[in-house]
């Protein structure tokens, strides 16, 4: 199934232009497909008119008499969010890429085809329906918070080795036998007796035992 696009006709467009017959086109061109347009030709009247009732659309022109547009959309997107398209004679790499950084959605240079403007206009507005502002304050929260980052530190779970080292029993320490444990037999009775006893028995028993077996030892080999 096929799933349906959104309609984006009827909705309310601003267009700052300060010279009317381009602004005459425009607003003819948007018209015949539904939009409803007011033509504002300065940045200070478009500013003032979206504070009294906020447009689906903006269209700026960046050369005007009273100020210039990059100020127009920078106080666009801090007052009245809305989407903006500059339409401009500047076609230099340093206002395309300004205009998108401020917020503009698009960026068409002067002279323009009035077809290709609407359908710019239309894909805009489809893109803003699609993505109403309450899922992508969501979606904006949610990739700022990773899953697990808030989680309290009381119910995390701890590292393996952590809770291995918990349930492992202390490891008996051994003295080391007089001999230095040179001798197989000092060796083996200083691990039996770590094995049976606790820690303060096991350190005298291996004392004694490999102190005993290294003299036999020693005994043996003089005989």
């Amino acid at each position: 199934m096929t799933p349906q696009r959104a309609d984006p006709a009827g909705a309310k467009i601003f267009v700052l232009e300060d010279e009317p017959d381009i602004a005459r086109l425009i607003c003819a061109s948007l018209s015949e497909y539904g939009f409803h347009c007011e033509h504002l030709a300065t940045g200070r009247q478009l500013l003032a008119r979206a504070r009294q009732a906020a447009p689906e659309l903006c269209i700026v022109d960046l050369g005007l008499p009273d100020m210039d547009g990059m100020q127009v959309v920078r106080e666009l997107q801090d007052g009245s969010p809305c989407a903006v398209l500059i339409l401009t004679g500047r076609n230099d790499v340093t206002d395309r890429v300004l205009g998108l950084e401020l917020g503009a959605d698009d960026y068409i240079v002067k002279p323009f085809e009035p077809r290709e403007l609407v359908a710019r206009v239309r894909s805009i507005l489809r893109r803003y329906q699609r993505a109403p502002p309450a899922e992508a304050a969501t979606s904006a929260s949610s990739r700022a918070s990773p899953a697990g980052a808030s989680m309290p530190a009381a119910t995390r779970s701890p590292p393996p080795t952590a809770a291995r080292s918990r349930c492992r029993p202390p490891r008996p320490a051994c003295s080391p036998p007089c001999c230095g444990g040179r001798t197989r037999s000092c060796r083996a009775s200083s691990c039996s007796a770590n094995a049976t006893s606790t820690p303060s028995t096991a350190a005298s028993t291996c004392a004694s035992r490999a102190c005993a077996a290294s003299s036999t030892t020693i005994r043996t080999t003089r005989g």
